[in-house]
Formats: structure tokens, C-alpha cells, sequence
């Protein structure tokens, strides 16, 4: 019951795939409850039944240096003042830093056991975080506001899984999972390039071309900003894993597994917050659609969001040939160029919210509003590797360590502070206590070193003007600047072992 209410809160200290699912039970050779996401065969490889919980207080920091955007010169004769100082801005400078920071407790719970009289069959059952990644800026206008404030994506999985081990050599094993998927984020995005062409096309404003006083310059400040707050979308999928392993030889496993990526599409409300323009013929504009009339809207609607997890494939090779150690050799394949983008769709169900001159004119204000954007992920496949060793130094006592390298999946051109991936270099030391022979405690420390990436070629960019526009997917302010971060993880895990269930 505590790791299902730690599941239920749980929040990641990490990048969105999680590779410390199981803490230091968990490997792709895993002969325990871990094998239900890891590979479901190794189930069948156990002496007996097991339970597995871990609970892993996670802490975490994502600083980002922002680089001014390269928006071109303001003529001085065409500038106005959009911070309301007073005075015209001649330039502007949307630079700065910021920390996400991140504290959650990342759960285990799983159970697997062999069925009695039956040679060579297991089950096992597991309930476990996979994929997260959440967060919160120490800026209220920080310089990542327009790509997240607070928010993330967290998965909760539960999986159920089966294996049979043929002749003591060949073990095939399959696992469903139900995956309970959360999307939320607080972010603002801006309005100021949609003002332009709506006052062009409004008779009453404009003469059918963009106003030239328009720049491009100004289209971070806060008076054109709408803040987006989406509620915790939800949705529920289901997927699967398969897998095999071989025991050629005693002392020596050969693991290999793959894992379906599920597409998943979450729904739920969402709280549009509108601010108030600086300049005068858009404050005209804004009163007249109804965004602004004395002070910004504030409306709700709906809202979708789709995408696609990754697949992947996971290796590992045992070697138990030397007495009291067991080494393992593992690494894999993550396909996260299906996670290709975000298909987000916004709507506003009421268009009486909106205060505008007439009833026609809140409907037309609702269904500009309202839209169907993509946001680019550009994600590349990405391997990782790593070498798992635990050594038994005492009757009752294994020390464990771990190194693992996972390689960055987000490419140059699409890094921004909600969709960031680094090279992380994550070492885990620890020791595992025995004091009966039914039971094991473990206790472990992972530092995830995240490699700083500094992007000076980033694809986002955002413009007043329809030819210099770029496409919708890419259409968002752009991400240049530096990112460093890392992670602490504690681990913290009881195994019980029983009717003779092997050590790790």
C-alpha cells in the first residue's frame, strides 16, 4: 500500500526515460520482479517466489542560460513602449536564467513467483514509474516561460507478466502493461504575432496589411502573453514486452527483450490567462475580441494532447563464474524517433467568456483561440550501455555498484527546458544486507551527471510577418543558451525471498 501512494505522487528526478526502474534489482538480466519490464523471460529463471519494493527519494536541477534572440533592429521611429516604463523600447533583451528543480519518490513494487508443480513457469507482477519527467521554475517569468513554467509527463505502469523456462536452457517470456498516463504543464505562449493579421483584416483597424510598427522584437514582453494552464491530462493505454533468455552454459545468461511504445492521447480541462497589450492599436484590438477589457481574460476550455512513447530493445549477458560475484554486461536501444512531437488541440467550449464587442465577435475570438498546433520533438534513437557488479564480502553482506551511459536523444535543433536530454553519466554504489535468508535490504546512492549542452543553432523561431514565418511545428520562441543539471537518487529496498529464491 505505501509504494501504490508513492506511485500515485510520485514526480522524476530525471531525463523522461527512466533507467533505474527496479533501483539496483533492476538489469535486463534480472531474475526477479524487475524482469516484468525489463524481460519478462528472466521470471522463469528464479527459485521461487519473491516481493520487491523500493522507494527512491529523487532530487534534481535543470539550469538554463538563455541567449538573447537574434530578432532584428527596431527603427527608432517605429518603436513603442511595451514594458510600460513610458518610454519607447529601442531594444530588448529576453536573455536570463533559471533552475527547474525536481523532488519526487519513484516507486517499485513487484512480486513473481515459479508454480508449484508445474517445471519451469512463472508469473510476475509489477507496478513502477517508467517514464517521467516534472518540474517547476524558481523565475515567475523566467526566460523558458514560453516552453514550461511547472508541469510534466509521468507514467504509471502495471504490468503482468509470464515465462517458461524450456529444458533448463531457453526461457520465452511476455508481459502486458496498462499504462496510466499524466500530462500537465503551466506555460505561456504568445499572442502578439496573431494581433498583427487580425487587425489587418479587421476593417475597422486595419487596411488589409500588417501594421509596420509590428516587430518581431517585441513579441516576448508580457503584454502579449497568454498563459496556458492545463490540467493533469489523462489517459490509459495499453502495451506489451517480450522476451528471451538463453543459459547456454551454468554461470552464464544471455538476455534479450523488446518493449512496445504505446501511442497515447490524454484529455482534460484547461485555464487560458490573457494579459494586456501595451500599445494602442492593439489594446483597441484586444477590447474589441474581448481578451483585454480593463484586465487580461480569463477562460476555460479543453484540451488534447497526443504523442507516442518509444519502443525499445534491452541486452544483457551474466556471468556468475566466479564465486560470489555476479557481473553483467547490458545496454540497449531506445527508438525515440517515434516520439516524433506533440499534436496539441485547445478549445474554448464558452464563447459568452469572452467580453468582446458583440456576440459574433466572441465567437470569432473563441475559435481563433482555439486551435490544432504540432510542437516539434525531433527525437533520434538513442543507445545506452552500462556494467552492473555485485560481490558477496560477508555471509551477510553484497556490496553493488553500477555505471551507465545513456546517450542525449533530443537533437541540437529542438533542445529547449521541456525538451531536454543530455549525455548522463550515472553511477550507483551501495550494499545489500541479508539478515535472514529470506530477506535482503538494500540501500544505494545514484548520482546522475548530466553532460552541459550549449545550443546556438536551435530551430524554434517565432515572426509578425506570413513569409518569414517558419513551420507551425517549429513555431515558438527560440532556445538558444546553456543547459546543466544532475540528479541525486537514494535508493531504498526490501526483497523477501522464498522456498529457496536465489540471491541477485
Amino acid at each position: 500500500m505505501l509504494a501504490v501512494l508513492l506511485a500515485l505522487g510520485a514526480a522524476s528526478a530525471a531525463s523522461l526515460d527512466l533507467m533505474d526502474v527496479g533501483g539496483v534489482w533492476g538489469t535486463p538480466g534480472a531474475t526477479n520482479p524487475t524482469a516484468v519490464w525489463w524481460n519478462p523471460a528472466g521470471l522463469a529463471l528464479t527459485k521461487g517466489p519473491q516481493i520487491l519494493a523500493e522507494g527512491a527519494p529523487s532530487l534534481g536541477v535543470l539550469n538554463f542560460q538563455r541567449t538573447n534572440p537574434s530578432y532584428a533592429p527596431i527603427d527608432p521611429e517605429l518603436a513603442y513602449d511595451v514594458d510600460g516604463d513610458g518610454e519607447d523600447d529601442l531594444e530588448t533583451d529576453w536573455s536570463g536564467s533559471e533552475s527547474l528543480r525536481f523532488f519526487g519518490v519513484v516507486p517499485f513494487l513487484g512480486a513473481s513467483t515459479t508454480i508449484p508443480g508445474v517445471k519451469g513457469l512463472a508469473f510476475g507482477a509489477g507496478l513502477y514509474v517508467p517514464y517521467a519527467r516534472t518540474g517547476s521554475s524558481d523565475e515567475k517569468f523566467g526566460p523558458g516561460r514560453y516552453s514550461v513554467r511547472s508541469g510534466g509527463i509521468q507514467v504509471i505502469n502495471i504490468s503482468l507478466g509470464g515465462a517458461y523456462h524450456i529444458a533448463d536452457v531457453l526461457a520465452l517470456g511476455a508481459a502486458v502493461d496498462v499504462m496510466e498516463s499524466t500530462w500537465g504543464v503551466d506555460v505561456d505562449t504568445e499572442y502578439y504575432t496573431a494581433l498583427g493579421p487580425e487587425i489587418a483584416a479587421d476593417p475597422n483597424l486595419g487596411d488589409g496589411e500588417v501594421p509596420e510598427q509590428f516587430h518581431d522584437a517585441y513579441t516576448e514582453a508580457r503584454g502579449y502573453t497568454t498563459n496556458l494552464q492545463f490540467d493533469p491530462l489523462k489517459t490509459r493505454a495499453i502495451t506489451f514486452g517480450a522476451g528471451l533468455y538463453l543459459t547456454p552454459v551454468e554461470g552464464v545468461g544471455i538476455s534479450a527483450a523488446y518493449r512496445h511504445g504505446a501511442r497515447v492521447t490524454h484529455s482534460g480541462g484547461m485555464r487560458y490567462v490573457f494579459a494586456c497589450p501595451e500599445d494602442a492599436l492593439s489594446k483597441i484590438a484586444a477590447g474589441v475580441t474581448g481578451i483585454c477589457n480593463g484586465e487580461g481574460a480569463d477562460v476555460r476550455g479543453k484540451a488534447t494532447v497526443a504523442y507516442r512513447y518509444p519502443s525499445r530493445v534491452n541486452l544483457g549477458v551474466v556471468l556468475e563464474t566466479v564465486p560470489k560475484l555476479r557481473l553483467e554486461l547490458m545496454g540497449g536501444l531506445v527508438f525515440w524517433s517515434q516520439f516524433t512531437e506533440y499534436s496539441i488541440t485547445t478549445k474554448v467550449t464558452d464563447a459568452s467568456q469572452f467580453d468582446a464587442s458583440s456576440d459574433t465577435r466572441a465567437e470569432e475570438t473563441a475559435e481563433l483561440v482555439s486551435q490544432k498546433r504540432t510542437w516539434a520533438r525531433d527525437n533520434r534513437n538513442a543507445p545506452w550501455g552500462g556494467v552492473d557488479a555485485k560481490v558477496e564480502v560477508a555471509p551477510k553482506w553484497t556490496l553493488a555498484g553500477r555505471v551507465v551511459v545513456d546517450t542525449p536523444a533530443v537533437p541540437s535543433e529542438v533542445m529547449s527546458s521541456n525538451n531536454v536530454d543530455m549525455l548522463d553519466l550515472a553511477m550507483t554504489a551501495g550494499a545489500i544486507a541479508t539478515p535472514t535468508p529470506l530477506l535482503d535490504v538494500a540501500l544505494t546512492y545514484t548520482r546522475h551527471q548530466w553532460i552541459g549542452r550549449t545550443i546556438t543553432d536551435s530551430r524554434f523561431s517565432v515572426a509578425t510577418f506570413q513569409e518569414e514565418r517558419t513551420a507551425d511545428r517549429y513555431f515558438y520562441p527560440e532556445s538558444n543558451g546553456d543547459y546543466t543539471g544532475g540528479v541525486h537518487r537514494l535508493g531504498v529496498s526490501v526483497r523477501g525471498r522464498f522456498g529457496g529464491a536465489a540471491k541477485p
